[in-house]
């Protein structure tokens, strides 16, 4: 069930209003609306067996059902890790199928958190400080923050190649 979170006064297209939604007048930014959209779906839906965040400016691929093929392929691994939609071009692979690393370089379009992770996100300590980062573009970045809490976490990140999803930007 898509829910959308609307980061100051944008014009949602017309087959996109009918989806209920978090509307902000002011624009937060990048990355608290990113923390705050994770949180409140984390909320909304306690018992949810995951939980995908999809930035504003993604296209998925659509040769076929994506949503019955993750409900298939999740979870890749013997855990339940962070899997990432995308897969950026320094990470592509000539063998298709999921890969595993790691921490994240780049792309953070389009997350899939298993609840206890998203748990574990959202109360990490260093996470949470981020917002209050002493340079302003490093407190914007939604890439760093989850590169870095993956890598100083040990969290392994999965990532389809061929990429899932597209920035289109």
């Amino acid at each position: 069930r898509p829910y959308l979170f609307v980061d100051s006064a944008v014009r949602i297209p017309e087959r996109f209003r009918e989806l209920p939604g978090t509307f902000r007048d002011k624009k937060l930014g990048a990355w608290p609306s990113y923390y705050l959209a994770l949180a409140e779906l984390l909320m909304r839906q306690p018992h949810a067996d995951a939980y995908l965040i999809v930035q504003d400016d993604v296209v998925f691929f659509d040769r076929e059902n994506l949503r019955d093929y993750l409900e298939e392929a999740l979870w890749p691994g013997e855990t339940s890790p962070l899997v990432s939609l995308y897969c950026a071009q320094p990470d592509s692979r000539p063998e298709p199928g999921w890969h595993c690393r790691q921490g994240w370089v780049a792309g953070a379009h389009a997350f899939v958190f298993p609840p206890p992770l998203a748990k574990q996100f959202l109360t990490d300590r260093t996470v949470f400080d981020h917002r209050w980062a002493d340079d302003p573009v490093w407190a914007c970045c939604v890439d760093d923050v989850m590169h870095h809490w993956a890598k100083s976490a040990g969290i392994d990140v999965w990532f389809p190649s061929p990429s899932l999803a597209q920035h289109i930007g």
